[in-house]
């Protein structure tokens, strides 16, 4: 564990192992800008031009990985363009705590074990908040990969009156779609698993799932990046009940995870965790 200048920023923290490199700034944030094995590429994408600044008065999305409050409003996008408090929580184990909202302030705990990072984002209320809300953790990854989405298991037909199997007469997967996405679109393909490849020059594109794989990837290379995916089968989830989308244009890919909508009192936090892996693509 380490401080040094890295992305442009003078304060960053380096956490590595023999399995993993992982660096977070420390003057914004927080955000995590980059993730890979030791040796290897960046699988994060950065914004270069957003790079080494701070203080500015509106949102700036840098790239990288980031937490922020869902369902998606003007709030959400409150800038995080300030210094992160970094406290030492054991080896290769710390938590970045960014500066107070007007409503929550945010922070995420890193833990570097092994060949995963293990990954807590709380966000603690500062006074009542009774409209619901859920952590929403972004991840934004180089260009020229492809997003892949394991589905269940296609079953035949279960005919007619098939007592013993009643369930698989209901819907297993539930899918949320926005005004600017075209089912059509070329970067989707339909099978299992769905994959969604990031292209340059393209219009946004964004699908939500209920996803109950528990895994989503990110392939680029020979590396494909993985994150959990939690759900909680009697939570509501914001965008027509989502714990997972996916979000595309000519510049960025995104995997965001999200959890369960909850109302919470001053004082009170809400934790939403994933964990991150890199290993060869098969």
């Amino acid at each position: 564990m380490r401080i040094e200048s890295q992305f442009g920023w003078q304060r960053a923290l380096v956490l590595e192992n023999e399995c993993l490199e992982v660096i977070a700034t420390l003057d914004v944030g927080p955000r995590i800008l980059s993730f890979r094995k030791p040796g290897g590429e960046n699988i994060l994408g950065i914004v270069e031009e957003q790079l080494g600044d701070s203080g500015e008065s509106d949102f700036r999305l840098r790239g990288g990985h980031r937490l922020w409050l869902a369902p998606e409003k003007a709030a959400t996008y409150f800038p995080d363009n300030h210094g992160v408090q970094m406290s030492k929580l054991g080896d290769r184990h710390v938590a970045l705590t960014a500066a107070p909202e007007p409503l929550v302030q945010k922070s995420v705990e890193l833990e570097l074990r092994g060949s995963e990072l293990n990954l807590t984002h709380h966000i603690t209320a500062l006074s009542d908040i009774e409209t619901p809300i859920a952590a929403w953790a972004l991840t934004i990854f180089r260009k020229g990969g492809t997003a892949v989405i394991p589905q269940p298991q296609t079953q035949e037909h279960p005919g007619h009156a098939d007592e013993a199997n009643e369930a698989a007469y209901l819907p297993d997967r539930q899918l949320s779609l926005w005004s600017y996405t075209d089912v059509r679109d070329e970067r989707i393909n339909w099978s299992n698993p769905v994959s969604i490849e990031q292209r340059p020059d393209t219009p946004p594109l964004k699908l939500g799932f209920l996803h109950h794989e528990g895994v989503v990837h990110y392939d680029f290379g020979a590396d494909r990046f993985t994150k959990t995916v939690a759900v909680t089968e009697d939570g509501i989830y914001p965008d027509g009940n989502c714990n997972l989308e996916v979000y595309t244009d000519g510049d960025i890919l995104e995997l965001e995870t999200l959890s369960p909508l909850r109302t919470l009192k001053a004082g009170e936090t809400l934790s939403h965790r994933e964990i991150w892996t890199i290993t060869e693509k098969r």
